[in-house]
């Protein structure tokens, strides 16, 4: 009976070993991604713990020059033109405003040395001086991140060059038997901006089947844990995310910066102060030129006293008379 109970307690920690993620599913990058010399496990993907080894997947993209429309869209992310054009109603080659979200359905699949789910895009270095983080965070949006393009490519961080084609693992995600379980069908990779939350994300996918929970526990996260921008997080969806059933609105603006107080006492005090200040210093200025005066006087008329003129008589004193002008 022992025996059994031990090679029954031994199997389990071998489960627990082989599947670390079995209950829980991706953790969350937290702006590892953006120290290139932070080899962090989270940093390289996310990790194959799905129910399969291959999915249906998505990703978001905002829209800018020069990647502005589906065909320059699916160049960049190895896509299909037509299916963006029809998941987002709009046409091939029809120019999008900036800044325009669109999603970029993707087959996502377990690859790798450590068996990470991603999706293979390449791209050839267009200017010299171009990075291994400026390629994953600037031109895929941190839909990947500098250190997993090092793990996927050969060249040095410091020798990459005009014309090199790197390859790009961009990072999706399989649902987990859990997530399937609870009706979740495909995971949405979404990169988070300013003024985001757990709340705007899953309003914004909501009508594909997106909520809080989901995303909490697709990312290990709690409500109390910081989310923040420019960072990826996984988003589960029941449904295809389609133009007519999600819903991107602005953020909310970020509160306003607190007002310095302002106390009018302590205006109308520091003016009266002001005078006040001016006033004594008037005040004795005016004194310091009576004391002045005195004085002069005082040592002229000594002066007066004791000075005689040759040429007159002993009795005879000289008169000085002066003029004092106030101005």
């Amino acid at each position: 009976m022992a025996a059994h109970w031990c090679s029954f307690v031994l199997l389990l920690l071998l489960l627990l070993v082989q599947f670390p993620e079995l209950q829980g599913q991706q953790s969350y990058v937290n702006k590892r991604q953006l120290n290139c010399q932070q080899n962090d496990t989270t940093t390289l993907g996310y990790v194959c713990n799905g129910a399969a080894t291959s999915c249906r997947s998505y990703l978001t993209f905002r829209s800018t020059l020069p990647y502005n429309n589906a065909i320059t869209i699916a160049n960049l992310l190895a896509a299909d033109a037509s299916e963006i054009a029809r998941i987002n109603n709009i046409t091939d080659v029809g120019v999008l405003p900036v800044d325009t979200l669109v999603v970029v359905p993707v087959n996502c699949s377990c690859s790798g040395a450590d068996s990470r789910y991603q999706h293979n895009a390449s791209y050839t270095i267009q200017t010299q001086g171009e990075t291994y983080f400026m390629v994953a965070n600037d031109t895929y949006q941190a839909l990947t991140s500098c250190q997993a393009m090092e793990a996927n490519n050969p060249y040095d961080f410091r020798g990459l060059v005009v014309n090199m084609r790197l390859n790009v693992p961009l990072w999706c995600a399989c649902p987990t038997a859990n997530q399937t379980a609870a009706g979740f069908r495909y995971l949405l990779t979404y990169l988070i901006r300013q003024g985001n939350s757990y709340s705007y994300i899953a309003d914004a996918f909501s009508g594909a089947g997106a909520d809080v929970p989901g995303i909490l526990n697709a990312n290990k996260l709690s409500e109390n844990d910081l989310i923040f921008f420019f960072t990826p997080i996984l988003v589960p969806l029941t449904e295809e995310p389609t133009k007519e059933n999600i819903n991107i609105l602005p953020p909310p603006p970020p509160p306003p910066s607190p007002a310095l107080p302002t106390i009018p006492s302590d205006q109308s005090g520091g003016s009266s102060r002001k005078w006040v200040f001016v006033g004594v210093g008037i005040g004795a200025a005016v004194l310091l030129l009576v004391l002045i005066s005195v004085a002069c006087f005082s040592q002229l008329t000594d002066m007066q006293s004791n000075c005689q003129a040759p040429g007159f008589g002993a009795g005879d004193r000289i008169i000085f008379r002066f003029q004092v002008k106030y101005i």
